[in-house]
């Protein structure tokens, strides 16, 4: 029995493929997907709207977890980085766009809660951290196994 050799698969264009997938969000409405495309693009327009739609959302969230100066603060950075990091826009695949950035923003208020803890605690001098010599440190080690 003769056995043939393979043939070759036919040559792809990769030109047509690129036009035959969807640029952003297949399956969603075209104007959803185009105001998609701009928002992972950062067009500015759009990044505008968002900034005034839903500031108020991001102080709501923000509010019980920092306050006083560093509240309005963390507002504003948490939309300079929808301005400037391009891979946090494209993380917001579709969907609740305000739900999605309460979770960004409670997440960077919770980040900056605990670096603001973490710079007011003073681990040099009169501190409450135990002072580790090298001689416990070694007992420790052999106690360790």
């Amino acid at each position: 029995m003769a056995v043939s050799p393979p043939t070759p698969a036919p040559a792809r264009d990769p030109t047509a493929d690129e036009a035959r997938r969807p640029e952003v969000a297949p399956g969603l409405p075209d104007a959803a997907a185009a105001w998609l495309h701009a928002f992972h693009t950062g067009e500015r327009a759009c990044l505008e709207r968002c900034y005034r739609e839903h500031v108020g959302a991001v102080e709501q969230v923000i509010g019980p977890i920092v306050s006083g100066p560093d509240r309005e603060t963390l507002v504003h950075e948490v939309f300079f980085r929808l301005l400037t990091e391009e891979a946090l826009r494209r993380r917001f695949a579709g969907g609740a766009f305000v739900s999605w950035l309460r979770v960004v923003a409670r997440n960077q208020a919770i980040d900056s809660r605990a670096a603001a803890v973490w710079r007011s605690r003073s681990w040099t001098g009169a501190s409450s951290a135990p002072a580790l010599s090298r001689a416990s440190l070694s007992s420790r080690r052999s106690t360790c196994g």
